[in-house]
């Protein structure tokens, strides 16, 4: 009588390794900024913080900061010279990545205001993207003053979801749940009376 083992299979998870971070950036006092992680491996965990990995310097999402259980924080205004840290931690490995800085530009000193007929490139940035769980954090600059709108757009053209400022500030916010939507490809479109910005969001 013959005997068969069973069929064994193997799965083999990746480390836990850092792809690439972002350079340093140098911001407008009172702009906003998007660090964003390129990590590999399996079941990914992030914990972000400010100068260092003191407990009490962990960030949490609210008015100051978006996406800190992601690969992509939003400091939705920066204010100070800072540097930002995160711990990943995945089925295979933690990882520390340091020194993310955020410096802000002096040379930006009383451009703002000053001259209003000036126009600023228009600019959105989505995070995270791709955003599988269809909680998607939209930062809009470059719209200082004007009538702004800001929309969703499905694959078959369709708006599911909008939203206008009568008055945009330096910087604009927006926090949407799609959740309810069909994963794929849409479009984001944020427009003045001057200028449209498009964006792929893919959920």
């Amino acid at each position: 009588m013959a005997y068969y083992a069973p069929e064994l299979t193997v799965t083999v998870l990746p480390t836990t390794e850092l792809v690439s971070k972002p350079d340093e950036q140098k911001i407008c006092k009172g702009a906003g900024a998007v660090l964003t992680l390129n990590v590999k491996g399996d079941s990914l965990r992030y914990e972000w913080y400010e100068n260092s990995f003191a407990n009490p310097n962990r960030l949490a999402d609210g008015a100051e900061y978006k996406g800190t259980g992601t690969n992509s924080l939003t400091i939705v205004a920066v204010n100070n010279s800072s540097k930002y840290l995160t711990r990943v931690t995945g089925t295979c490995g933690t990882i520390q990545v340091n020194s993310m800085s955020v410096k802000v530009d002096g040379s930006c000193k009383g451009r703002i205001g000053v001259d209003e007929t000036d126009e600023l490139d228009l600019s959105v940035v989505v995070s995270p993207n791709p955003a599988p769980d269809g909680q998607l954090h939209i930062m809009v600059r470059g719209a200082q003053g004007q009538p702004l709108r800001v929309q969703l757009v499905n694959a078959t053209g369709r708006t599911i979801t909008e939203q206008r400022l009568p008055k945009a500030g330096q910087t604009e916010t927006l926090d949407w749940n799609i959740s309810n939507h069909p994963m794929g490809m849409y479009l984001l479109q944020a427009a003045t009376p001057t200028q449209t910005k498009t964006i792929k969001v893919i959920k």
